[in-house]
């Protein structure tokens, strides 16, 4: 009887598939989709939105290198994909060693040489495995091939770009980081340097006198360093491309649709182009059951609960800690909370372990932040984490460790739902302070729970919105979405040339009123000297 009812199961489920098949199959496209290499954060959230694409029928297949082709051919959901692995310019040991190298030197100043000087190779290894890509016929063809009808690309690695124009297929762009205005001021959103801070420098949209001065000279400089990120990779345009009077910039400005990884919920509100969407949250969802071994660890915190802490999918847990010597300062820390502790860490610390930490190489990030006995969150700052914070309403302490981090902890002050630390100077008393502050003091619990509230109060969840943009860019196009300020040029943009007219209209209207007053004041002048004369 039981072997009945599981064929009988089967059975229903094939056909209830085959059915939602057969119904899409009509509006079926393909799609490529490329998050840079594939590692990491920037492959899980196209991962999100291509789940939501293949739901509505489309087909879905990841541009990845063949450095995390392993990885991302092994996700849960890989079996949904199709995978094109290209060839990076660099043996594979040498970038995992660069992604060491990265989390080396992360808990170092960056302003600190060596700091810089490692942070600027990912730069230079991106223009190369574009250069490989692009020289890469056969991969060139088999994509040509396939007849995508769009490309989704990560807007921190411009080839797609180029493939996209070589090969005349439309653009999606995903933006991973916060600060959704500045982020997409090529795309045609306005930024008011006032009260919109730049990327990367930690301000609130509510800024000093100075910071202000600090926000709107780096802005001043923004075009120029977004222009000149192009230069390399226009080469490889005029290169592959037969027209060389085309400019990549233009390409990427021309982008039917930006999806961007944030939300006014926690992001500081401003105006936006109508072809950028907030998406923020494409990792965060409904939770599911923990393993039983991790449940009973969680169940076993009692009413004090537990704390979780994870330093993200792109920087290595292990040489993190390891080249810093910060991993004591964690344990000794955790040991003194009344709560539980789990923490991602690549390998178990070479000395005991308190028995409230549990140390494990990979997290159910989501599933644990959304279990009750959660009480808080320890993380550097990456943007996934923080929304998957919100979503399941739990309070944070924020230590960043570079770039987009520390606006990500700019943005959890400011919202209330929890406090920073200082990567530089954390010691066991303050980090146990700062987690001891936001499990026992309400306001930020209760204020991590409203965002959720109206984080939750939408339509439909930032994946499913997504998808359906793509699909409707898919279906109907994007230009109508996009704004003429393309076809301005930046003195027009900010209406110098209008400025300059009107400035000079002002003068001559100035001199001209001049002009006649003082002929007046001297006839009048002279009106009233001759009267005194003749008087005299």
């Amino acid at each position: 009887m039981e072997v009945f009812r599981y064929f009988l199961e089967r059975s229903i489920l094939f056909l209830l598939s085959g059915l939602v098949a057969f119904a899409g199959c009509g509006d079926a496209a393909n799609i490529l989709m490329n998050a840079i290499l594939g590692k990491g954060s920037h492959y899980y959230i196209t991962e999100a939105i291509g789940e939501q694409l293949v739901n509505k029928g489309h087909n879905v297949t990841h541009l990845v290198s063949n450095a995390f082709y392993k990885q991302a051919s092994s996700r849960p959901s890989a079996d949904i994909f199709n995978y094109e692995v290209f060839e990076t310019a660099v043996p594979s040991e040498v970038i995992y060693q660069l992604y060491a190298n990265l989390s080396k030197v992360a808990f170092l100043s960056g302003l600190n040489s060596q700091n810089i000087e490692i942070e600027s190779k990912p730069i230079w290894h991106r223009y190369l495995d574009c250069q490989a890509v692009l020289n890469n016929q056969e991969l060139l063809e088999r994509i040509r091939k396939a007849n995508y009808s769009i490309i989704i690309y990560d807007m921190l690695w411009p080839c797609l770009p180029i493939i996209s124009k070589m090969l005349d297929i439309p653009l999606v762009g995903i933006i991973s980081f916060p600060n959704p205005c500045m982020e997409t001021e090529i795309a045609g959103s306005n930024v008011n340097p006032s009260y919109v801070p730049c990327t990367g420098i930690g301000f609130t949209n509510k800024m000093t006198f100075v910071q202000r001065f600090v926000n709107t000279f780096l802005y001043a400089f923004v075009p120029w360093l977004t222009t000149d990120k192009y230069v390399w990779y226009n080469n490889l345009l005029h290169e592959h491309y037969s027209n060389d009077s085309v400019e990549l910039l233009d390409v990427v400005r021309h982008t039917e649709l930006f999806l961007a990884n944030s939300d006014f919920v926690a992001d500081y509100p401003c105006a936006l182009g109508p072809n950028v969407v907030l998406v923020g949250g494409l990792t965060s969802k409904p939770p599911k059951k923990l393993p039983p071994s991790l449940e009973d660890f969680v169940m076993s915190s009692g009413d004090h609960g537990v704390i979780v802490c994870s330093f993200g999918s792109f920087l290595s847990s292990q040489d993190l800690f390891e080249a810093n010597s910060k991993l004591s300062i964690f344990i000794s820390a955790f040991a003194r909370l009344p709560q539980n502790v789990i923490m991602q860490l690549g390998h178990e610390p070479p000395f005991p372990l308190p028995g409230n930490v549990k140390i494990l190489p990979w997290l159910p990030q989501n599933d644990l932040l959304g279990h009750p006995k959660t009480k808080a969150f320890v993380f550097p700052g990456g943007n996934n984490g923080f929304y998957e914070a919100i979503y399941h309403g739990v309070p944070t302490v924020v230590m960043p460790l570079r770039g987009d981090q520390f606006d990500v902890a700019a943005r959890v002050t400011s919202t209330g739902i929890g406090v920073v630390v200082d990567k530089l100077t954390v010691t066991e008393d303050s980090l146990q302070h700062a987690i001891h502050q936001v499990t026992s003091t309400d306001k930020f619990a209760n204020k991590a729970k409203k965002l959720s509230s109206i984080f939750r109060d939408r339509p439909m969840p930032p994946a499913q919105r997504a998808a359906f943009w793509v699909d409707h860019v898919i279906k109907h196009g994007g230009q109508y979405l996009q704004s003429s300020v393309h076809d301005l040029s930046r003195m027009q943009h900010i209406l110098l040339d209008v400025l300059t007219v009107m400035f000079i209209m002002f003068l001559v209207l100035g001199v001209l009123a001049y002009k006649c007053s003082s002929r007046v004041l001297w006839f009048l002048y002279r009106c009233v000297t001759r009267k005194h004369l003749k008087n005299s």
